[in-house]
């Protein structure tokens, strides 16, 4: 691949991005519609909620085709969007804010649309849960099984993304959930720059008077999503993963809540319409991830102990803040209903009381303390927005009430997950994961972006500099925005740091033509620890039509292979990653090292159907393996 061919898509997958955009579109009108929303990063939040909601409660509760509910919701959208047409004017700012956002993100939005799915939840969970959906319109159940993916019944928030946007070009695009991602972090930017605006509005502060002006409010609220922030990781944001999502919604969620807080005391009429509108967002939140009703009491929880500090809490005036969390907790307590009884076995469980690890509560403790002390960053911002909410119950005059509110929120919410992850490691891991407090960088940055709100939000009142240096900076904030997707292309583009993936799935194009429809197929790694095979059995399963596909994939790594050979008979399929001694001895033909080899099992023994060497010139990506 030249320098270029990383930094420009192909048509095909520039149509991706298209058609990500106008679901996003889409959902920017049903927001508008049903939640009243007029800027654009608020709606888009709220108007995915709702998608999120009516499609759970009408997925679960009856056999209506996924598609007529995403033609349903689309007119809805397009309802909205003439409404938001016709009012357009007064909020048209910032549109024109969003609007020069997405013209400086088209660099990085481009990268992306040429990227590849190569980690490993996107292939064992979160694709294949969004191919269920596009191959059957509907969701698992106990006679519609989801066998291609690990975790089933997780919710399908970011799956369905993917689903609408793949109606809307024919054919399954893995790369929406990508591409939406970096919507959803334009979306966090916007709202960034409609906080600063509104500062600037509130306080009579002058906006500079020159053309970089409203380029250079784009630009900062973009560099605080991106290259300023601290939990901005590349191998978990340009992914289909569910972590950055979960970021972006929890922190507009927190401004809608500040919004609502504001408009309650005043008592003005919108404090309705805006908290029913925080809970679309919510509902958001609910429906990405199978723990993230904790983040939505969390958040709740936040907003409670602000009132709480401004002796608000039991004033009437702020009982219409209920209205936020009828569809939030619809949302998770449908979705687990129906996943017990119909996809059960689906989704994480917490063990058995009696088996929880709090004999290794100090090296779980001790191993999160080491992840802390290594990404001071993010824990850092952390640490210092906690601090500062401290020393605000002791000097509230210290921060504006809008920023302090904000800090309030984030510390809870930092506080009672880093405690309810705590809690997972002790009752949920395995005693492995627990000791070594495995992914908990990752599960903490879904604070990242509240953090970055709340810091923002403390800055803005003492942000002075004179209008020659803030148009400098603009200048050199847009120059930093547009060069630097391409200057650090390599370091972004991630899914070709392994080119032995480009073998695996050059192997999976040759062998999918000799497996017989419904075939079981294992897949054998005896050496490793079973990576490679995560997107063996995505590529096999999902790179044909689905009447072509195997009927189960089954993964083999780390032992006991001569077991799993006894246990199984004739007809069986198996695919050796590297033959050697240990090959050859459990299969009875000469498998020799340095290459894979596919096996069947027949009457009395397993013959050799094909073999591929892996040499230097094997071990390379190919064109199509980014198609």
């Amino acid at each position: 691949m030249t320098y270029l061919d990383l930094l420009l898509p192909r048509p095909a997958q520039i149509i991706a991005v298209a058609d990500v955009l106008v679901v996003a579109l889409l959902m920017i009108g049903i927001g508008r519609l049903v939640a009243g929303y007029r800027r654009p990063a608020f709606a888009l939040l709220a108007g995915w909620g709702v998608c999120i909601f009516v499609v759970v409660l009408a997925g679960t509760s009856t056999a209506v085709s996924f598609r007529l509910l995403a033609a349903l919701l689309a007119i809805a959208g397009v309802g909205g969007l003439i409404l938001l047409l016709r009012h357009g004017p007064e909020e048209s700012a910032a549109w024109a804010r969003a609007g020069r956002i997405l013209v400086l993100a088209l660099p990085l939005i481009l990268l992306v649309a040429g990227m590849r799915a190569s980690q490993w939840d996107e292939l064992s969970q979160w694709l294949p849960n969004a191919h269920f959906l596009f191959d059957h319109d509907h969701f698992p159940s106990l006679a519609l099984r989801n066998t291609g993916s690990s975790l089933p019944a997780y919710p399908d928030g970011l799956p369905l993304v993917t689903y609408f946007a793949s109606l809307l070009s024919g054919g399954f695009s893995e790369r929406s959930g990508m591409i939406f991602g970096v919507v959803l972090l334009l979306a966090a930017s916007a709202a960034i720059a409609d906080l600063i605006a509104d500062y600037r509005s509130a306080d009579a502060v002058p906006a500079p008077n020159s053309r970089w002006a409203g380029w250079g409010l784009a630009a900062v609220g973009l560099m605080a999503t991106v290259p300023l922030n601290p939990s901005f990781v590349p191998k978990l944001v340009l992914t289909n993963y569910s972590d950055n999502p979960t970021s972006c919604a929890l922190a507009i969620a927190a401004l809608a809540a500040v919004a609502w807080i504001e408009a309650a005391a005043k008592q003005r009429p919108e404090r309705i319409r805006l908290a029913f509108a925080c809970g679309c967002i919510l509902a958001a939140v609910a429906g990405l991830r199978q723990s993230n009703l904790v983040l939505v009491v969390l958040l709740c929880g936040g907003v409670a102990f602000a009132l709480l500090i401004e002796g608000q809490l039991f004033d009437r005036r702020f009982l219409s803040g209920l209205l936020a969390l009828p569809m939030p907790l619809a949302t998770t307590i449908v979705w687990e209903s129906y996943a017990k009884h119909a996809i059960p076995n689906g989704a994480a469980k917490a063990m058995p009381f009696a088996e929880w690890h709090f004999d290794l509560v100090r090296d779980i403790t001790g191993s999160m303390w080491r992840v802390v002390t290594s990404k001071g960053g993010h824990f850092g911002l952390m640490a210092a927005v906690l601090l500062l909410a401290c020393a605000t119950l002791v000097w509230p005059r210290l921060v504006d009430p809008r920023a302090r509110r904000l800090c309030m929120i984030a510390t809870v919410a930092f506080v009672g997950y880093t405690a309810f992850l705590l809690l997972a490691y002790i009752g949920s891991f395995t005693d492995y994961e627990a000791t070594r407090a495995a992914s908990f960088w990752r599960y903490s940055t879904h604070l990242g972006l509240l953090g970055v709100i709340a810091a923002v939000a403390v800055v803005l009142p003492h942000w002075r500099l004179r209008p020659a240096i803030q148009r400098g900076l603009a200048a050199v904030a847009v120059v930093v925005l547009l060069v630097t997707p391409a200057a650090t292309a390599k370091r972004l583009r991630f899914d070709l740091d392994h080119p032995h993936d480009g073998y695996i799935m050059a192997v999976a194009r040759g062998m999918r033509p000799m497996l017989p429809p419904d075939a079981r197929v294992e897949l054998f790694d005896l050496r490793g620890n079973g990576s490679d095979l995560v997107l063996m059995r995505y590529k096999i399963l999902f790179g044909v039509a689905p009447s072509r596909r195997p009927g189960l994939v089954s993964l083999h790594s780390g032992g006991g292979f001569a077991d799993v050979l006894r246990n199984l008979g004739p007809g069986v399929y198996y695919w050796i990653e590297d033959g050697g001694p240990e090959a050859s001895s459990l299969f009875g033909i000469d498998l020799a090292s340095g290459a894979s080899y596919l096996v069947v099992r027949g009457a009395q023994d397993y013959r050799l159907i094909n073999a591929w060497p892996i040499t230097p010139a094997t071990d390379v990506f190919m064109p199509e393996d980014l198609e």
